[in-house]
């Protein structure tokens, strides 16, 4: 009876062991590395706090569940991060209208041609 107590107890060392192991803590953070999603840019040029343009190289970035914003100051990432959805929606529906925009654009480009006397 001893001898199984004494297998059972280094059985269970052995499995703690291994569990704890960093080369296997390493291999299951590499896992949970590449099973995440890359943060994509939402590449917004205008703050969607302020509705300022923000200058190139000077943005704030912040990634909020897997996009990363720009904004034009610390102040304006503050409040973004009271309400983000509020900003998302605001920076969506403004990409939107962008993109419309370029659309119209591009068909009233190849649609007609305009004669002026």
């Amino acid at each position: 009876m001893a001898k199984k107590i004494i297998f059972l107890l280094v059985v269970v060392l052995l499995m703690m062991f291994i569990t704890n192991s960093p080369i296997l803590l390493a291999q299951t953070e590499k896992v949970q590395e590449t099973g995440e999603k890359e943060a994509v840019e939402f590449g917004n040029t205008i703050c969607p706090v302020t509705d300022e343009k923000i200058e190139e190289g000077e943005a704030i970035k912040y990634e909020y569940d897997g996009v990363i914003y720009n904004f034009c100051c610390k102040a304006c990432l503050k409040d973004f991060k009271k309400d983000p959805e509020k900003y998302i929606q605001k920076l969506e529906a403004q990409k939107k209208a962008e993109e419309a925009e370029t659309e119209a654009e591009e068909s009233h480009e190849d649609g007609h041609e305009h004669h002026h006397d």
